[in-house]
């Protein structure tokens, strides 16, 4: 059978490439961490062992990956302004509105089914990826392996995502060696990691088959399916705009877990409407030495679900706050 299709009946999809790779470099399965990584996958769901194990000798360990991966060094604290500007511009709320007018009747029964606003959904595939322009160039299989086995402080993590990666390979019926990732191993235009794809990626347009890489039905059912299963809550405020007059301090936390009548108490003052006994968490955002600050609230919490920063959700938010603005005149009267 050719090399560019199946290796055995359950065996996973492989596309052979190069020679040497991590063999050469000491990662193969004759090492045993390998060998035992790859022995259980195969056992647990189906897999051809030796398939997984020519993967590994046909792959290439990523100094790059290893290198962008990498924690920056301590430095000031980020600008917000200059953070912003980086994902709320004009490039983005152009593209922006073309992808909602585009895919307007998906992205609507998307919200009307999940309560997550149509805003939303597009601002995420906007900062992400770019409406689809940069879904990432690296080998999925050998980012994940180099992560795997070569990056100690978050090995755990990455060989869950690597198992990931080949179970998803095999059940979508596409060679592993063609899956392009993030150097982070993030995939298609949501930029879902493997684990996150096979638990929360839906049909969007009822074709039984999920593509997050072309197919924007699938993109936006699947990025709102994510936001609702983490507790997105419909129809209720994200974030409040906030001034502090009194002992609030900011803490070092995201999660909303303070009431707001306790923060109000502390001389938190909010623009907008939300119940004393709803939690929140407060937030600054600085700008040089000026700042301004923020009450986010559940439904900012569950955006942090898909980037864990502050700074990543407010951009969010802000998008779709831009976006909504641009969209009320240009889909002004569409049916």
């Amino acid at each position: 059978m050719s090399r560019r299709h199946w290796v055995a009946v359950v065996a996973l999809p492989l596309l052979m490439q190069g020679s040497s790779g991590l063999q050469a470099a000491g990662l193969s399965c004759e090492r045993v961490e390998v060998a035992d990584f790859a022995t259980r996958v195969a056992e647990q769901h189906s897999l051809d062992r030796g398939a997984v194990c020519e993967l590994f000798a046909e792959a290439t360990i990523r100094a790059d990956v290893l290198r962008l991966i990498a924690p920056a060094p301590a430095s000031r604290p980020p600008d917000w302004n200059r953070y912003r500007g980086n994902f709320v511009n004009a490039k983005r709320i152009r593209l922006g509105l073309e992808f909602w007018q585009n895919n307007r009747a998906a992205i609507d029964a998307t919200s009307r089914a999940t309560g997550v606003p149509p805003a939303i959904i597009v601002a995420l595939v906007g900062i992400e990826t770019t409406y689809g322009s940069n879904i990432g160039r690296h080998k999925a299989f050998d980012t994940l392996a180099t992560l795997a086995f070569e990056y100690p402080p978050r090995a755990e993590f990455f060989r869950n995502e690597l198992e990931s990666l080949l179970v998803l390979a095999h059940e979508q019926g596409i060679p592993v060696a063609d899956i392009r990732s993030s150097y982070a191993g993030a995939l298609g235009m949501p930029q879902f990691m493997p684990s996150s794809w096979r638990k929360y990626a839906v049909d969007g347009d009822g074709d039984t088959h999920i593509d997050l890489w072309r197919n924007p039905a699938d993109v936006v059912a699947s990025i709102a399916n994510f936001l609702a299963r983490h507790g997105w809550q419909a129809e209720r405020a994200i974030a409040l705009k906030a001034s502090i007059d009194g002992t609030a301090e900011v803490g070092g936390g995201i999660k909303p877990d303070t009431p707001l009548g306790e923060l109000r108490q502390q001389g938190v003052r909010t623009v907008g409407e939300a119940a004393d006994s709803e939690s929140g968490v407060l937030l600054r955002y600085g700008n040089g030495d000026a700042a301004e600050y923020w009450v986010g609230l559940q439904n900012f919490y569950v955006i942090t679900r898909y980037n864990r920063s502050s700074f990543y959700a407010m951009s969010v938010v802000q998008l779709a706050e831009a976006l909504d603005n641009a969209a009320r005149p240009s889909l002004a009267g569409q049916p």
